[in-house]
């Protein structure tokens, strides 16, 4: 959850409407940040529930996202490929921002991989970043049958095929 009074706490001298707008801006920030990384482990807990299976419409990564996120919040990106994990690079993104911006001087389109995610701000200082999941190692994602458990019987049973 965001902390609204500790962002509002951050910017108190707030004299023009640019100091407004990068301070929103910081916020839609940290609230897709922390989206993408709930995002990111809905993958993770969908793979290892399919076999490496990649979904085939955002929405069936709703029971599997540990806060909640409602249909709006999915829909606001999209699936980039289809198939098994197993073919893609370890660092392919798999969910992107629908119609991310690409103008403006505060903004960030968002990028997530089964591993962490990374941004590209949109600003004068041509800023951007990643961040890790802190998840399943790769080789454990590419063949969930060796997961150690209690990982793997966890996900077994709350998601049986």
């Amino acid at each position: 959850m965001l902390d609204l009074l500790g962002y509002a706490t951050q910017f108190p001298d707030i004299k023009e409407e640019l100091d407004l707008r990068f301070g929103a801006s910081r916020l839609r920030l940290s609230a897709k940040t922390a989206f993408c990384s709930t995002l990111g482990f809905a993958l993770q807990d969908f793979l290892l529930a399919h076999d490496g299976e990649l979904p085939h419409d955002i929405s069936e990564l709703k029971p599997f996202c540990r806060s909640q996120a409602d249909d709006d919040m999915l829909q606001r990106y999209e699936l980039l490929h289809s198939g098994n994990i197993r073919d893609y690079p370890q660092t392919e993104p798999f969910i992107a921002e629908k119609d991310a911006p690409r103008t403006g001087q505060y903004d960030a389109g968002f990028k997530i991989n089964v591993f962490g995610y990374s941004y590209e701000s949109f600003n004068i200082a041509g800023e951007s970043g990643t961040g890790d999941l802190h998840g399943l190692p790769t080789e454990r994602l590419k063949d969930p049958r060796e997961l150690p458990s209690p990982a793997a019987d966890r996900l077994r049973r709350q998601y049986p095929q």
